[in-house]
């Protein structure tokens, strides 16, 4: 019986020798990979802020071990009640702005199909792609309007185009005439989104949620004590600076800019430019 307990050690002993294989190969899984991911994320964006934090309040937390640092002050109770009210309304800012980036992406949807029936109307009657050259002129003009790259004013010229080239089509074949109910909707779906694409959190009430989130941080730093104030002062950097940034970038969604994390998906006007040329 010892030999048999001494050979089950023995093996024991031996599976351990196997857990380095077990880790090289839970390495490069994707749950791994996703876990340590830096690039183009939210941490990326914010990690100098959490390094400068995190930096500072070792430092004082030094200072503190020292006796170099005030004492005995009770403030946990005003940090939990701050901190639950920002992450509230930083929530809300949250669900504002996703709900503008749905709906701006549900607009450029709905302009596919409207354009699509469209386009399918000008072939069936004029039998070539002549006509629909004004559809592919709107179609361009408002995708480098959202990208930036051209202004808003342009395109009334281009949809009062659209339009004159619709009331001669139903002028000539009044069976057509339902086409006016599609350039309609497809009026209502464009100035959705060229009015809304710029329209932003109002800049006093951002100024406000940012700077106290900067002030909580700060007393958290200062005032609350020990290795507990580092392990909070790190995680509340990361929650509430990511949770601001990523409001910032969602209510930005249709800016497009080369470090924007969140962008509204454009890519059905892309696909129309080619469906149309």
């Amino acid at each position: 019986h010892v030999g048999d307990v001494t050979g089950l050690r023995i093996i024991r002993i031996l599976r351990l020798f196997r857990l380095p294989r077990i880790f090289k190969i839970f390495k490069y899984t994707k749950f791994t990979k996703t876990l340590f991911h830096l690039e183009n994320t939210i941490l990326e964006k914010i990690l100098p802020l959490i390094t400068f934090f995190g930096i500072s309040k070792i430092g004082i937390f030094f200072l503190e071990s020292k006796g170099m640092w005030f004492k005995y002050y009770y403030l946990n109770t005003t940090f939990a009640v701050v901190g639950f009210a920002l992450g509230i309304i930083l929530s809300q800012k949250i669900g504002v702005a996703y709900s503008k980036f749905i709906l701006l992406e549900d607009a450029i949807t709905r302009i596919h199909g409207l354009i699509l029936t469209i386009n399918s109307v000008f072939k069936a009657h004029y039998k070539n792609n002549a006509a629909s050259e004004v559809l592919h002129e709107w179609v361009d003009l408002l995708h480098n309007i959202v990208l930036r790259k051209e202004p808003k004013e342009k395109f009334y010229l281009i949809n009062d185009k659209l339009g004159a080239e619709l009331n001669k089509l139903i002028k000539a074949e009044p069976a057509y005439g339902e086409l006016l109910r599609i350039y309609s909707r497809l009026n209502e779906e464009a100035s959705f989104i060229l009015n809304r694409m710029d329209a932003l959190t109002p800049q006093a009430y951002d100024d406000l949620l940012h700077k106290a989130t900067i002030i909580y941080t700060l007393l958290m730093i200062f005032f609350l004590p020990g290795v507990g104030g580092i392990i909070s002062t790190i995680i509340s950097t990361y929650v509430l600076y990511g949770m601001y940034q990523v409001t910032n970038d969602m209510d930005n969604a249709m800016t497009h800019l080369e470090d924007q994390l969140i962008n509204a998906d454009i890519n059905d006007l892309v696909i129309l430019k080619e469906k149309i040329a």
